[in-house]
């Protein structure tokens, strides 16, 4: 007979939704009618209030968000779904592979890394991936949203196996680093970083975020960023 909807109705703005059949809701904003007219409440209204309510930025933004969502269908959710079936295939076989107790749970675009027993330094994962500019909350669930792309869950991967194998080399979880090493944060040591630090310079992305370069053999005279908070559409060349 009722039913409630919160946040992702709004687009982003603060919102929460009552929704039922009208013998419930007429008691509450008096039924069908409409300012500018003659029309007026038919049925007896109970006072309510709050901060949001009746918010008009948040019901526009709900209005459009409704209709988009009308307007793409099933199709939007089932190319979402997709996309984190994807990602959670990917993630577990990353794990599988490195030997670490993780599994990633899913459900539709909604997923969870989730450890198969208990890990003494298992927080370093989600400060490895924060490191590399990926940021998941620790136990908690994630979600994909339609504005992610398969370039954002390539990044996810590697950021994912970077941690890990540093993690796994540093013997702060168990593992084995029997997949090609990748490229290490400039600030997490090790031989790659050591070997490379004669010709690395730190600098500035074109966002003014401070970040390490090394030459990029593809460009000579150009360098390019490693290991920076970017933004998961991949990496970029600079000056």
């Amino acid at each position: 007979d009722m039913a409630t909807y919160g946040k992702v109705i709004g687009g982003g703005l603060p919102i929460g939704v009552v929704a039922g059949r009208a013998k419930y809701l007429d008691g509450m904003d008096g039924g069908f009618w409409q300012y500018g007219d003659d029309s007026r409440p038919e049925a007896g209204m109970t006072y309510f209030a709050g901060t949001f309510i009746r918010h008009p930025l948040a019901l526009a933004a709900a209005n459009a968000i409704l209709g988009y969502l009308q307007e793409q269908g099933q199709p939007l959710y089932n190319q979402l779904n997709r996309l984190s079936e994807t990602l959670a295939l990917r993630l577990n076989e990353l794990f599988e592979r490195l030997d670490v107790p993780l599994h990633v749970a899913l459900f539709g675009s909604l997923f969870k890394i989730q450890y198969q027993r208990p890990l003494t330094h298992g927080e370093l994962i989600f400060a490895g991936l924060r490191r590399r500019g990926i940021f998941l909350w620790d136990h908690r669930a994630g979600f994909l949203t339609t504005s992610h792309t398969m370039p954002e869950i390539d990044a996810l991967v590697d950021r994912f196996a970077s941690t890990l194998t540093e993690l796994i080399d540093a013997k702060l979880i168990p593992g084995r680093s029997n997949s090609p090493r990748p490229t290490p944060c400039p600030t997490a040591g090790g031989e790659t970083y050591r070997q490379a630090h004669s010709v690395a310079r730190p600098g500035k992305d074109r966002l003014g975020r401070p970040g390490w370069f090394l030459p990029d053999p593809a460009n000579p005279g150009r360098f390019q960023q490693v290991d920076s908070p970017i933004n998961l559409t991949g990496g970029e060349t600079h000056a």
